[in-house]
């Protein structure tokens, strides 16, 4: 008769099912990730509106963004060398479409022209 060795089932089944339950609590935390935030460019309102003397139309063309910038995230920097991409902190809309926007829309606030937006790969 051949002796039959210990068994090591029951020993094995406890920590298995221990180190599993360890491993889903630990992965269920990892699987959360902050909440994003996403911002739009808008104007300032100041109180020192300027009256238009003429009437005149502008059209604010597209826009040059460096590549640096020209992204979702919120770029900062850290130092003269060194930028942070904040991935928590996106921009709502292409700052190549904001920007021009924004420009038309600070033109017509002051009341100084007409102005319209185009946007890179928009007909004008």
């Amino acid at each position: 008769m051949k002796p039959t060795p210990p068994n090591v089932f029951p020993l094995a089944r406890f920590f298995g099912i221990r180190l599993g339950l360890l491993a889903v609590v630990g992965l269920g935390a990892c699987g959360t990730s902050p909440p994003l935030h996403f911002y739009t460019l808008e104007p300032i309102h100041t109180d020192g509106a300027i009256t238009a003397t003429a009437n005149t139309v502008v059209e604010v063309g597209a826009v040059d963004v460096p590549e640096i910038i020209d992204r979702p995230q919120m770029v900062t920097y850290k130092s003269a060398t060194e930028v942070e991409l904040v991935e928590q902190h996106r921009w709502a809309e292409p700052l190549k479409r904001a920007i021009p926007r924004l420009v038309a829309l600070e033109l017509v606030r002051r009341k100084t022209v007409r102005a319209n937006a185009h946007t890179a790969g928009a007909p004008p």
